[in-house]
């Protein structure tokens, strides 16, 4: 299964068809790997990536998209400070 959603939410949709489905599938989240092969995401400049502002410039260029997802991503801090290297147990069975 090859998922190529925005957002977080393949990640999400692979996690849930891998429990749902009698076999353990091989899921591929590829993200924005299409739209960098077509030119529709533009890639970073090296000079951008190599002092970490690369966020800052999708922002910049495309804030409608990546604002709200840089947004929502700060709660990942709070959980790695919580939960470190280990998963937390889900709830779903």
């Amino acid at each position: 299964v090859i998922l190529t959603i925005a957002g977080g939410k393949q990640e999400v949709l692979g996690y849930w068809l891998r429990n749902q489905l009698d076999y353990e599938p091989t899921i591929l989240c590829i993200g924005a790997a299409i739209a960098f092969l077509t030119g529709k995401q533009v890639s970073i400049p090296k000079w951008a990536d190599r002092i970490y502002i690369g966020w800052l410039l999708r922002i910049i260029t495309d804030p409608k998209t990546f604002l709200p997802r840089y947004w929502s991503a700060r709660k990942l801090r709070s959980l790695l400070k919580r939960w470190g290297t280990q998963m937390p147990q889900s709830s779903q069975h």
